[in-house]
């Protein structure tokens, strides 16, 4: 990142006119790297990406939470947009290219988007541990960027079946072994992978036609359940082993009604 500051009574302003905007026409290789600008004289901070003008410089007003008080400070620029992990946040899931008729933009989420968003994806992923469809409402005025905010939440998501090299539904199963789970080694992590995609496939052949109806089917699925769990790690208890064997079978009775018609069979 590129900081610009100012002594207190220098506008920001001027940080970005006179510095920043310097900078950028005679050693463009300082920016090469760069995922933000930040121009502040101490009280007043703006950051902003780097083809961004003044009028997309912004304020950072909350570090951690929506019901923060705001506060518009170079305190809480640096800890809402510098700290080790939100700065790789930022970079990881909130930074956009966008093509206009200008040519490329960067454009950088916006304090009340990232809030926003990791909010929206922590209920996403607790509405799947237990088995909801909805996470809530997402809400925000107009113009304030949901189209992006929409964008970053779904890319987080998308990008987590990417990491783990699962599906949809082998990454539901492998959530609900994982959230909670004992601390578990790269090892073993993978082992539990191995299970969920193991455990998918073993459902696919056992929910036949109106298997909630059929006590004979729901006793065969709960064993295959629990067999398949038997080659979980040595790290899973028995305690735990009841509660994920118990969540697993709630999960699937309430996500696949009908054989081929669950909530992650596609639309016809």
């Amino acid at each position: 990142m590129v900081i610009e500051l100012k002594k207190p009574g220098v506008p920001a302003r001027s940080a970005f006119d006179e510095n920043l905007t310097h900078y950028k026409q005679q050693i463009p290789q300082l920016f090469w790297y760069s995922t933000l600008l930040i121009a502040s004289n101490g009280t007043d901070s703006r950051v902003g990406s780097l083809t961004a003008d003044w009028e997309r410089f912004f304020e950072w007003k909350r570090i951690k939470r929506e019901d923060e008080p705001r506060r518009v400070s170079l305190e809480v620029m640096l800890r809402g947009t510098c700290d080790r992990t939100r700065l790789l946040d930022l970079v990881e899931n909130f930074t956009l290219f966008s093509e206009h008729k200008a040519g490329l933009v960067k454009i950088l989420g916006q304090n009340h988007q990232v809030l926003g968003v990791n909010n929206a994806v922590r209920k996403m992923l607790e509405a799947r541990k237990l088995g909801h469809g909805p996470g809530g409402v997402f809400w925000q005025t107009q113009g304030s960027g949901k189209s992006f905010s929409m964008s970053n939440s779904l890319d987080d998501e998308q990008e987590r079946h990417v990491r783990e090299h699962l599906t949809e539904e082998e990454l539901v199963i492998f959530d609900i072994l994982t959230r909670p789970a004992p601390e578990l080694t790269t090892a073993e992590r993978d082992e539990v992978k191995k299970v969920a995609k193991v455990l998918l496939e073993r459902l696919n052949t056992l929910l036949v036609l109106n298997w909630r109806q059929k006590s004979a089917a729901r006793s065969t699925l709960k064993l295959a359940i629990e067999d398949t769990l038997d080659t979980l790690p040595a790290a899973y208890d028995r305690p735990l082993f009841v509660q994920k064997y118990s969540a697993l079978f709630e999960h699937v009775y309430e996500s696949y009604p009908e054989r081929n018609a669950g909530v992650y069979a596609e639309a016809v």
